[in-house]
């Protein structure tokens, strides 16, 4: 934000500051808004794992991603706003070989792009049916370490690491 900031202003140099800052923020909103949404889908995606730590460190992301997003658009808008900008000024940089190299590979050849895509995402639904949780992560320390005694203490001492699933069936009336 500060950079497109930085960069409108040397383009707009008539321009008043809230205008320079509407103007970046309406730029960035859909790109970050978007990026920000799949990041919290990925991670609310943890919440059906059925792991309590895990559960609850999926719904901290998320509420952090929120968090981030609305002081991207609150509390920075309003710190560039204080911020001098009179004696600021951006150098170009040398364009990168191997960005140019690679965005003419991308403009070159979008169906092998998109071809490989589709594959990769069949290739994923396909893993993703083959997946099964374990929830006995304690089989994956050897018995020596320090983790693998910590949780056996908890496993026996303390209720356990994996989640209980009482069912109840009830006879039909």
């Amino acid at each position: 934000m500060s950079t497109r900031f930085l960069q409108l202003k040397k383009n707009y140099p008539s321009k008043t500051i809230f205008e320079i800052l509407k103007l970046t923020t309406s730029k960035m909103f859909r790109p970050i808004l978007y990026t920000v949404l799949t990041t919290i889908i990925a991670f609310l995606s943890l919440i059906f794992s059925e792991i309590k730590p895990i559960i609850d460190f999926g719904w901290m992301m998320t509420f952090g991603l929120i968090t981030s997003f609305i002081v991207t658009f609150t509390l920075l808008p309003t710190l560039l706003n204080f911020t001098p900008t009179k004696n600021i000024s951006i150098q170009k940089e040398q364009e990168s070989k191997f960005t140019n190299f690679l965005g003419q590979i991308s403009l070159n050849n979008k169906n092998f792009i998109f071809t490989v895509t589709g594959v990769v995402i069949i290739l994923s639904l396909i893993g993703i049916k083959k997946l099964e949780v374990e929830n006995s992560f304690i089989n994956y320390f050897d018995k020596n370490t320090e983790i693998y005694k910590g949780m056996k203490l908890i496993d026996e001492e303390l209720g356990g690491t994996t989640p209980l699933d009482i069912i109840l069936k009830f006879p039909e009336i």
